[in-house]
């Protein structure tokens, strides 16, 4: 969880720690019973680098303004078209 650590002092947009063991475990077990279910034989590590790497999960909010991603309540027209238009 290391990574998680250092995403979060360089960004004010990275969920807490919790969240992102939270998240790493719900994609581990969710990786073991779609690979069980659907009997893909995925190697172990495999399934270690998928559940792993859901620390950047929320990467694509680092574009987006503060103002828009806290907002409480419905964005606007104006504010709906320029979270979906950053680049």
């Amino acid at each position: 969880m290391q990574i998680g650590r250092v995403f979060q002092e360089q960004h004010h947009w990275v969920q807490s720690e919790a969240h992102l063991l939270r998240v790493q475990n719900l994609t581990e077990h969710l990786v073991i019973v779609h690979n069980r279910r659907c009997q893909l034989e995925l190697s172990k590590s495999y399934m270690n680098h998928i559940s792993h790497s859901n620390v950047v999960h929320d990467i694509g909010n680092a574009e987006i303004p503060e103002g828009i991603l806290y907002k409480h309540g419905p964005l606007s027209p104006y504010e709906q078209k320029s979270s979906r238009c950053i680049r």
